[in-house]
Formats: C-alpha cells, sequence, structure tokens
C-alpha cells in the first residue's frame, strides 16, 4: 500500500506507551540523491511488534509516483502484528507537522513500505532565507498499540550526516600590475582535485577584470569555495 497523498496537521500530544523514532540528516543541502533514489534510516527495534528490526525510507526527490516532492515510508520485517503510526517532519519554522494515522497490519502488502509519495514539496521545508532549518532533514515515526497493558513510552534518536569534503587553497598573486584601475595582465593556476574526484585531476582557476572601471579598488579578495558531497556516505 502506498498512499498519495498526506494531510498534515500540527503537533498532539503524545500518547501513553508510544514509540517513537526520529532521524535527522545532516547537511542536507549536500544531498546528491535524484528521483527514486533514497536514503535509508539506521534500523530501530519495536518491543510490540516482535522486537524486529524497522527503519524508514527517505525520497529526497521523490519516488517514481510524485517526483518532485519529499517521500517518506515506513518498512518493517514484522509479521502477524498490527500497530498504528504517524509521520511527521520538521517544518522551517523549527515545529513538526504530522500525517494523519496509519494502520501496520504485517500484510504482504506493506513489504515495500507504507507511506507518502507526496508527502510535502521540498520547497515547503526551506525557511525565508532559502535553507532547512540547521541544515538538517528531520522525519519522526510514532507508533502505539491498543492494548490493555500498556507499556513505557520509549524514545529513540538517531544522527545521520551527509559526507562533505573541503578543500581551503591559498592562492598568492604577484606582480599585480593595474593601469587606471583596469589589470593589465591574467593569472592563471592549477589545483589538485584528485582527492576529491575519480575522473577529474585539477581545476584550472582564472582571475582577470572585465568591465569595470573603479579606480577606488586597491586589492582583491576573491573567494571559492570548492566541495563535494557522497550520497553513499551518511
Amino acid at each position: 500500500m502506498s498512499l498519495t497523498e498526506c494531510e498534515l496537521r500540527n503537533e498532539r500530544p503524545e500518547r501513553p506507551g508510544e514509540f517513537t523514532f526520529t532521524w535527522s540528516v545532516q547537511n542536507y543541502s549536500y544531498c546528491t540523491k535524484k528521483e527514486t533514489e533514497c536514503l535509508l534510516s539506521p534500523d530501530f527495534v519495536v518491543a510490540f511488534l516482535g522486537k524486529t528490526k524497522c527503519y524508514l525510507v527517505l525520497y529526497p526527490r521523490g519516488d517514481k509516483q510524485a517526483p518532485g516532492f519529499v517521500s517518506c515510508k515506513f518498512r518493517t520485517y514484522a509479521k502477524d502484528s498490527i500497530c498504528n503510526f504517524t509521520l511527521a517532519i520538521r517544518m522551517s519554522n523549527g515545529q513538526f507537522k504530522e500525517s494523519d494515522e496509519n494502520v501496520y497490519d504485517g500484510s504482504e502488502d506493506f513489504k515495500n513500505g507504507i507511506g507518502y509519495s507526496k508527502f510535502v514539496r521540498f520547497e515547503e521545508l526551506k525557511g525565508s532565507d532559502g535553507y532547512l532549518y540547521n541544515d538538517t532533514f528531520t522525519v519522526r515515526c510514532r507508533m502505539w498499540k491498543t492494548s490493555v497493558d500498556i507499556p513505557a513510552s520509549v524514545k529513540w534518536e538517531a544522527y545521520s550526516r551527509i559526507k562533505v569534503s573541503k578543500l581551503d587553497y591559498t592562492w598568492i598573486l604577484n606582480d599585480i600590475s593595474v593601469a587606471n584601475g583596469v589589470f593589465e595582465n591574467e593569472f592563471n593556476e592549477s589545483v589538485d582535485i584528485t582527492e576529491f574526484f575519480t575522473n577529474y585531476k585539477e581545476i584550472n582557476l582564472q582571475l582577470f577584470e572585465k568591465g569595470s572601471q573603479e579606480r577606488n579598488v586597491k586589492f582583491w579578495n576573491p573567494l571559492l569555495l570548492l566541495a563535494t558531497s557522497s550520497s553513499k556516505h551518511l
């Protein structure tokens, strides 16, 4: 079963005996996953599901049914177990928005996960500055089971981090000649980037003046940031 619509609502109080799993993916702006490609959360174990492994599946660019949306689903290896659950995401204001309730009944229909293809558009998660809250995507799964013997509430938290490698390089320019506010020469430099890429050995930098007659400029301080992220490492 794969729901394609998600009705989000404000956060509600915790239920007695509820299991809560919160997963945060840090450095999310560096995520390079394409449509239909997913991230898997660390496994978590729920006692009232027979202590079997469960995990969340996150599609940053959407699954096959809803490209352009953030898709999120719940998967478990549990069989012959019934429980209720909700999924929620942290919005740009830091507050969670929660889905409507779902029922997991351990049937074969849930092997591929149950959740939402059209959870929310990615742009809706960004704040006024265009970034995610703390550059972290956070999704939460709440699970509970109606029982006469209500267990104690349990909370699990997991943190994943998209690996980001950065290179700092200082380029010293000598013999700068400026006439009437215009560079009389241009500068070229090559930077070794084999540490980051397997198909590229170096990046070429060029610095030259173009289209400016500003005579008050005494020095230039150009800044180039080169970063690469690995979608295989969290």
